[in-house]
């Protein structure tokens, strides 16, 4: 709970009790979903990436799969992400493709 506090809010718990009108476990509970989504989980994924071992294929394909999720399926309706696709005659393989089908996002449509 502390990196949550340490990114601009306030941690006096009874301000969440009086503003929200949750006891402490429900407060908590909403912490936890904060800490796990958006800026939170994408500071995380900035540190883990600085500390990826160098030359590990798989381990840096695992990372940007999960870093493929976080940034981009909250954008469409259906989030389509293929791995490891060969072209047509099977001599390049694509680790990653991401399908952009009706995006929910304007920037993606274009």
């Amino acid at each position: 709970m502390a990196q949550l506090f340490t990114q601009g809010f306030i941690d006096d718990m009874n301000f969440y009790k009086v503003v929200t009108q949750l006891d402490s476990n429900e407060i908590f509970a909403i912490f936890n979903i904060v800490n796990k989504t958006g800026h939170n989980a994408i500071y995380d994924m900035q540190i883990e990436l600085l500390n990826l071992p160098e030359s590990d294929g798989p381990v840096l394909e695992e990372y940007t799969e999960r870093f493929l999720k976080v940034c981009f399926s909250n954008f469409y309706e259906e989030f389509e992400l293929k791995e490891q696709v060969p072209n047509k005659k099977g001599i390049r393989i694509r680790d990653f493709i991401l399908h952009n089908k009706n995006p929910n996002n304007i920037f993606l449509k274009n």
